[in-house]
């Protein structure tokens, strides 16, 4: 009777916890905030460019000097799906919603993935797989809710499971077959996020070692096939010429370890990965010592990821969402090498306990969320935010219609606020964060073009949030700027000439 409980018990929290994140990734969707999660207006912009019939790429040192980081396809995905249901690149709740439902989607196939994996690779039981699953899901950061790292998780579980299922199966044709669909699909995650550079990099290391180098040379040519084939679409399409100035120089935020100690040690290593990193080592040993040649090889790919990752989270800037693929697939052994019923009563029961205690911890973490939400009643206090700086964009709009550009400076934390999306036919710096981190200082790109539109008039609006410092950006005056009106908790300048 004491077990049964303690069994449903286990069961129960994780589960519940999971419906939790569901719920609150719902309701998210409809919360009109301006980012659930790693700057989201600056995807939803170049969203709402592709729905304006504008190109995703332009020159980061001219125009509005806007910054697409990343690769296309997340863009181009979640437009199709937003013209499919009429929507335009004015209608910005919907756009938002568009995208913040197709990362949910993402997300859930994802855990189905993981859950996926267990059964078909490893033979596991259903509870272990859901386990592993929900796991999976409720520990992706916010920078998965409505960008393209949601897609770039789906690919690149896609591509790992497909070069695990070649090294399973027996038969040869087989055997080639899904080690060919992993390097298609590794091709195509790079067009999803830049990161997934890694997995061609992660599957030879794990194919070396073996006799498998072999069946390198066909795989790597499928790889640089698709990712040709790939360029030839975006150079097609009219993307090419500032494509590499982007995705190159928006993530060129150089690497410090600064931020790693700040960000990435104290956000994951001094909590969760307390007990995430210890496990790992203790299961790369395990896997190691197991006559399965799967595990061994399930360990040695989770020991690469380990490495690459942590390469990667060195870069100014980065999260620690960088971890998912790995610490999912941790999920994946450890829910595998668990205490089935019966076996080691003591520890299963100890292990049981540490489950749940994780689960609570991560639902302890949308209590503050939740109460936001919960306290905006009909979130009334959100809309009436945004129907403030709507109303400041239609000022402008109506003030000085005659625009023939970007003429508006988005000048304050672009994560803060919608108008660099309500004004995107004429802001200039809409992603400022990108600016103020690091691209203006590190010399990334060349602002002189910026200054001199900022000196001539060519920018006759700036948007500045009311408290702080006022008309400067970095070490520049923006003498030639003078108040206007105060609005929705920003003061707009406009241009006057000498």
């Amino acid at each position: 009777m004491q077990q049964k409980i303690i069994d449903r018990t286990a069961f129960l929290i994780p589960a519940l916890v999971f419906l939790l994140f569901v719920v609150y990734r719902i309701c998210l969707v409809f919360y009109p905030q301006p980012d659930a999660g790693g700057v989201e207006g600056n995807v939803i912009f170049f969203i709402q460019r592709l729905l304006n019939g504008q190109h995703v790429y332009t020159d980061p040192e001219r125009g509005s000097f806007a910054i697409a980081q990343y690769t296309p396809l997340y863009y181009y995905l979640v437009a199709g799906m937003a013209r499919l249901a009429g929507i335009t690149a004015d209608n910005l709740e919907q756009v938002y919603q568009v995208s913040r439902i197709f990362s949910l989607l993402l997300n859930l196939v994802f855990a189905g993935m993981i859950y996926s994996a267990g059964r078909r690779l490893f033979g596991m039981p259903v509870q272990k797989c859901l386990a592993a699953g929900a796991l999976s899901f409720i520990f992706l950061e916010i920078t998965s809710f409505s960008r393209p790292d949601s897609l770039l998780h789906v690919l690149m579980i896609a591509s790992v499971y497909f070069f695990l299922s070649s090294a399973k199966t027996t038969a040869r044709t087989a055997r080639r077959n899904y080690l060919l669909l992993a390097s298609f699909i590794a091709a195509i995650a790079v067009f999803a996020k830049q990161t997934a550079i890694i997995l061609p990099v992660l599957f030879t290391g794990c194919m070396l070692p073996g006799k498998r180098w072999r069946e390198l040379p066909v795989a790597v040519a499928v790889y640089l096939l698709t990712v040709a084939t790939g360029l030839f679409f975006i150079v097609a399409s009219g993307e090419g010429t500032y494509f590499l100035s982007n995705i190159i120089g928006g993530i060129s935020n150089g690497f410090r370890f600064s931020w790693f100690r700040s960000v990435i040690f104290e956000d994951f290593y001094l909590s969760f990965g307390l007990i995430l990193v210890p496990a790992f080592f203790f299961l790369l040993w395990k896997t190691q010592q197991d006559k399965n040649g799967l595990l061994r090889l399930t360990g040695l790919l989770i020991a690469g990821l380990f490495v690459l990752e942590n390469m990667l989270v060195l870069k100014h800037g980065s999260n620690i969402g960088y971890f998912t693929e790995w610490w999912s697939l941790l999920f994946l052994l450890l829910a595998y090498y668990w205490p089935a019923k019966g076996e080691y009563q003591g520890l299963s029961v100890l292990m049981n306990a540490v489950f749940c205690f994780i689960c609570l911890v991560k639902a302890f973490t949308l209590a503050a969320p939740l109460g936001n939400m919960r306290n905006d009643r009909q979130f009334a206090s959100a809309r009436q935010r945004l129907n403030g700086e709507m109303q400041l964009a239609r000022y402008i709009e109506q003030k000085d219609p005659s625009s023939s550009g970007p003429d508006v400076f988005t000048n304050f934390n672009t994560a803060e606020s919608f108008l660099s999306n309500l004004l995107f036919r004429r802001a200039v710096g809409p992603q400022m964060d990108i600016i103020g981190l690091s691209s203006y200082e590190d010399k990334t790109y060349n602002y002189s073009g910026l200054l001199e539109a900022l000196r001539s008039g060519q920018v006759r609006w700036v948007i500045m949030r009311t408290q702080g410092p006022q008309l400067v950006f970095f070490d520049h005056k923006l003498d030639r700027f003078k108040p206007d009106t105060v609005m929705a908790g920003f003061s707009i300048y406009k241009y006057q000439p000498e």
